[in-house]
């Protein structure tokens, strides 16, 4: 799951059972960077219009900020708010604050977009879902220069990996990171109708038909799940999370010949997200392929060497392979970060049955 958020966009990898949750019939989509009047009066106030327009956004960035009775932006995870939501509850996570920037910006006319900035990715777990998240921000370009607009006005972060984007394509991130929260939250249902605006918003945004994907199949709508997938992969043949989510899907309906042709393809590929080296090792185990399962799990761990599931599955692997020092070793470092981690309690009891024997 791919989401925006403190630096957050989320791309779900999905395993496990289904939930189910009440249709709710939204209005979707919506317009997440309107500005209502009360925002506009309060923007005339704080923001002169007589100087330039670099003096214009730094004021504007100094006054969302600021600890008196304007918004006091700080920043909230779990939710995406518009920029009214955000203005009205100070709580932002970046792409929230993107949407509060850009709008306001444009309101004093100066021309803000937005930019997505791949280089700050993060990979984390929960349950089931592995959260992809990424980071946006606002720019504009003064001159030959282009500037990056923040949560600081102090010294500017170097981006090595920011593009900017449409706002066709920051509208449907916010509606998949919608979705993709009330998917964390269990209501299926909710996700789906935010998934499918976000896709309707931005056809071609490989992100959301690959959340969208995972929220049909948590409904168990299968042959639709899988052609979201498959979507996914058309608007972006390295689109990675696309192909892991097939292979899991054909798992799960019990096509291996269907899935180890696409474990061909991901071995040949290469990710920053630990977590689909896991899940792709994990395929591998279930095959007996040991030589390929170790080569898939020592390239998660060395993303994420911390990480108890990365150190257990290694393990695990190496007690496969005959290797019961370097079993041990993982199971030790597996347990300092989660003494309760079941795979790690999975290769402790390994372990302790190959003593005995």
């Amino acid at each position: 799951m791919r989401k925006y958020g403190s630096c957050a966009v989320v791309l779900l990898l999905a395993t496990g059972a289904w939930a189910d949750s009440q249709q709710a019939g939204l209005d979707l989509p919506v317009r997440p960077d309107v500005l209502n009047q009360r925002m506009k009066d309060w923007l005339a106030r704080e923001v002169p219009t007589h100087t330039n327009e670099l003096t214009q956004l730094l004021r504007l960035l100094e006054a969302l900020q600021r600890d008196d009775d304007g918004p006091r932006l700080r920043y909230q995870e779990g939710f995406t708010g518009t920029a009214q939501e955000a203005f009205e509850t100070g709580a932002v996570n970046c792409l929230s604050f993107s949407q509060i920037v850009v709008a306001m910006a444009r309101e004093l006319g100066v021309d803000a977009f937005y930019m997505d900035v791949r280089q700050f990715e993060q990979f984390t777990k929960e349950g089931d879902l592995v959260v992809v998240a990424g980071h946006m921000t606002a720019g504009f370009d003064q001159g030959v220069e282009r500037r990056i607009l923040e949560f600081s006005v102090g010294p500017e972060v170097e981006y090595r990996d920011a593009v900017r984007i449409e706002d066709a394509r920051a509208h449907a991130y916010y509606h998949s990171n919608r979705g993709a929260e009330h998917l964390q939250a269990g209501e299926i249902k909710l996700a789906i109708e935010w998934l499918r605006a976000a896709t309707e918003v931005d056809p071609a945004l490989p992100d959301a038909w690959a959340n969208l994907g995972v929220a049909l199949r948590r409904d168990g709508q299968l042959q639709e799940a899988e052609a979201a997938y498959r979507f996914s992969v058309e608007l972006d043949p390295d689109f990675f999370p696309g192909y892991q989510n097939l292979v899991a899907l054909y798992q799960l309906r019990g096509e291996p010949d269907a899935a180890d042709l696409l474990l061909e393809v991901l071995g040949r590929r290469s990710t920053r997200n630990p977590f689909v080296y896991l899940a792709v090792g994990d395929l591998s185990m279930g095959r007996g392929d040991w030589q390929s399962a170790r080569q898939f799990y020592r390239r998660g761990w060395r993303l994420r060497r911390t990480d108890p599931d990365l150190s257990s599955a290694l393990g695990r692997v190496h007690l496969k392979l005959g290797d019961r020092g370097k079993a041990e070793k993982l199971l030790r470092r597996a347990l300092e970060r989660d003494p309760k981690n079941p795979r790690a309690k999975r290769l402790q009891r390994a372990l302790e049955e190959a003593s005995a024997g």
